[in-house]
């Protein structure tokens, strides 16, 4: 535990705002500088005739000097010279027009950097090998050392160069397992008059460290806990210059309509900074390079976040900033736009879209886009209607059900059509003969998904998705009762990604298999881990009809991106997946996720009770699998079918339907071939034939396992638009029929539910229009 907090330590107080200056590497040559003010006149030859040329020209060419550092009114440079025998370093200050320069005396040691003052009075000389740094504060016209400070980190002067803030260590009890004797508060030092006044108090959980001292006054600090995390925070001097140089370069100042929220916007460095200030907190929003036209505020709906707004000659751009938390979120283009949802959650805004061979009515050279912006996921925006070479879409507002927007005439710029979009996900009950529908269930927005029926149809499971950052997709179990309407939502977090979302029900219970590795009672709420080995992973798990749990496993040690080819172990366990009723070595080989480098979940399904059928990905490096089929009672495994994947087997395990690879890849438009429980096929659904993509398809059979349900692709203007495949077994038939909302850019379905005569498909789906 030590190890790994010292550990912490260092990468905390180097990941927010840290930097340091390359530095050369000590020459094996003895130092032969004078230093004539040191001990006595340099006999002879000056150095150099005192001009900054010949300064820095005779320092070229000096060995082991590093830190060559020059004032800030380059009028003074200030270097070590490194004693590669002592393994120090003498200190020297040379001033422009003097032949010769002058040690700082009393300072002679392993000197890392050089810091100065904005003014060039003072420089801090920064000593040491460890987190915590010794700082030699010195008058540098004197040229003697005034004070000598600990502290962590890297010292930021103010820019009146009245003050220091640094990272000051101080004993804390209980202590804390680090490499610091204490905690690590914020505080000033004033050069002058050696005060010091802490800032910010750190804990056992929490420390701090300066960053930037900006030209407005304004002091940016690093936040940094023991879990690893960090980010910056702002601190406006409350008395003194750096106040009173705040209050001088105010532009303006925004007041937002509670009146508990005010924007100032700052001068500073050719630009202005953005300033959030409240009776929790004073942050910036954003710093702005340039000084052009002042920005436009946007406040959502119970001021839970703000829209910046930095306008072009048409195209703005947009900073978005969560106000409750003091942090910002993301930054979009936009044309018009912000239509905030009453909760302020979402918001819609157009966007430029296709370039256009001729200008529209107002002269723009583009169409434009409809988006959503979802802020519950933090940054997550979606196109939701695209412009053509005859029409375009705006915005008009967002009122209690969904995003207002109008289509318009490219040329005359009048109104095709109003219409509304309703961001939710959706459950639909569609008859795809007559094209009615009916709305099930919805839920606002897109973080919920993944949503699978109970056998008795009261529970929905589904997954509640939080924000995600890099390869991170985090998401947590969560249930629906279809009868009192409510959400019961589990507090564990986990990978909600490629098959690890999945939850997969017991036919006879109502319990469920999380992670593929834990038990769930959805009416008590009691979890247990299913029992495997303890040096063992599992990698896929599911309930058969009869409860009884399919278990693979592997060995992370051993099967691993370095090492790949190492089959799958097979558990067939009880109900409750503590007892192991029979165990297998098999021949099976998991998928490998080159851009996560990792292994994803066995795709395989129950076709009986004691028969299971699954892929396995004979090249894991290239992504090919083939079909398989596992008894479970004799071990016996037969290939089914080469170069295939996604097994799903009819209900009375009469038929499987897989996708096939075209030309030995997945990512080429894909077929669907079905087969019996031998391998022989039925039938193959060619996609050119009807036009379609199947790639990343979805497949459904109907309850009597008479029709096959399939969602194909094709792209028309730019959109791929979804449809439906509906394959008669009995009468040997097929149709294609186009989903509804086809329109939408994104709205992507999945099958739920295939009634006995196919007349009646439930899917969930993001976003409809009304």
């Amino acid at each position: 535990m030590k190890k790994l907090l010292i550990f912490l330590i260092m990468v905390s107080l180097l990941t927010v705002g840290c930097s340091g200056k390359e530095k050369e590497e000590p020459s094996e040559k003895p130092s032969s500088i004078p230093a004539p003010s040191e001990e006595k006149e340099v006999k002879g030859e000056a150095l150099s005739d005192g001009s900054q040329w010949s300064i820095k020209a005779y320092l070229k060419e000096l060995p082991n000097v590093f830190s060559e550092n020059w004032s800030p009114n380059n009028k003074k440079v200030a270097y070590i010279v490194f004693d590669q025998f002592k393994e120090t370093g003498k200190f020297f200050i040379w001033q422009v027009g003097e032949k010769e320069p002058k040690v700082v005396q009393d300072i002679e040691d392993r000197i890392e950097e050089l810091y100065w003052s904005p003014d060039s009075q003072y420089i801090i000389a920064d000593i040491g090998t460890s987190a915590l740094r010794l700082g030699e504060f010195v008058d540098v016209e004197e040229h003697i050392r005034i004070d000598s400070i600990n502290y962590v980190g890297k010292p930021v002067w103010s820019p009146d160069s009245k003050w220091v803030a640094l990272g000051s260590v101080r004993s804390i009890e209980p202590p804390i397992e680090w490499e610091l004797d204490g905690t690590i508060d914020l505080v000033m030092y004033n050069i002058e008059t050696k005060e010091t006044k802490v800032i910010k108090k750190g804990n056992q959980e929490e420390h701090y460290r300066p960053l930037a001292w900006e030209e407005d006054g304004v002091l940016e600090y690093a936040y940094n806990n023991m879990a690893g995390n960090g980010y910056g925070q702002w601190y406006l001097p409350q008395e003194g210059k750096m106040k009173d140089e705040f209050e001088k370069r105010i532009k303006e100042k925004y007041t937002s309509p509670s009146k508990k929220n005010e924007i100032i916007l700052v001068s500073n460095n050719g630009g202005y900074n953005v300033y959030c200030k409240n009776e929790n907190y004073f942050a910036r929003v954003k710093q702005i390079s340039f000084m052009g036209d002042l920005p436009t505020i946007n406040w959502s709906p119970q001021e839970k976040y703000l829209l910046l707004g930095i306008g072009g000659s048409e195209i703005s751009s947009g900073y978005i900033y969560d106000v409750l938390n003091g942090q910002g979120i993301g930054e979009i283009d936009y044309l018009t736009g912000p239509f905030w949802s009453p909760n302020g959650d979402y918001f819609a805004f157009t966007r430029r879209g296709a370039d256009l061979l001729e200008s529209d009515n107002e002269g723009h050279s583009f169409t434009t886009d409809l988006f959503t912006y979802d802020l519950e996921l933090t940054n997550y925006h979606t196109s939701v209607l695209k412009g053509t070479a005859d029409f375009y879409y705006t915005a008009e507002g967002w009122d209690q059900e969904g995003a207002e927007y109008s289509k318009r005439d490219n040329t005359t710029g009048e109104v095709l059509e109003k219409g509304k979009y309703i961001y939710a996900r959706n459950i639909i009950s569609w008859n795809p003969d007559t094209g009615e529908e009916e709305v099930l269930e919805s839920f606002a927005g897109r973080k919920y998904g993944n949503f699978n029926y109970s056998p008795d149809k009261k529970w929905i499971s589904l997954i509640r998705h939080h924000p995600s950052a890099g390869d991170a997709y985090p998401g947590s179990p969560s249930f629906y009762n279809t009868v009192t309407g409510e959400i019961k939502e589990f507090d564990k977090n986990f990978q909600a990604l490629g098959g690890w979302e999945d939850i997969s029900w017991f036919n006879q219970s109502p319990r469920v298999i999380i992670k593929h590795s834990e038990l769930l009672d959805v009416n008590s709420w009691q979890i247990t881990e299913i029992k495997v080995p303890g040096n063992e992973r599992i990698l896929g798990s599911k309930p058969a009809p009869d409860d009884k749990i399919a278990v693979f496993t592997y060995r992370p040690k051993e099967n691993n991106h370095d090492d790949m080819g190492i089959p799958l172990k097979l558990y067939i366990m009880d109900d409750k997946g503590q007892e192991v009723l029979r165990k297998y070595e098999t021949e099976i080989l998991p998928y490998f996720h080159n851009n996560s480098q990792s292994l994803f979940p066995v795709d395989f399904a129950w076709l009986d009770n004691n028969t299971l059928v699954l892929e396995n990905w004979r090249e894991q490096y290239k992504g090919i699998a083939d079909i398989y089929k596992l008894d479970i009672n004799s071990g016996q495994i037969k290939k089914l079918l080469e170069n295939a994947h996604i097994p799903r087997p009819a209900p009375d395990g009469s038929k499987i339907a897989v996708i096939e690879f075209n030309d030995g890849s997945r990512y080429f438009p894909q077929n669907i071939k079905v087969v019996n429980p031998e391998g022989d096929k039925i039938t193959t659904l060619n996609c050119k034939n009807f036009g379609l993509d199947f790639f990343g398809s979805d497949m459904m059979w109907s309850t009597d396992s008479s029709k096959l349900v399939i969602k194909g692709y094709r792209e028309e203007n730019k959109v791929r638009k979804q449809y439906v495949v509906i394959y008669d077994f009995d009468g040997e038939s097929s149709k294609t029929v186009e989903f509804n909302n086809n329109q939408l850019s994104y709205a992507e379905k999945e099958f739920l539910f295939v009634s006995e005569d196919g007349r009646e498909i439930v899917y969930s789906q993001l976003g409809r229009l009304e």
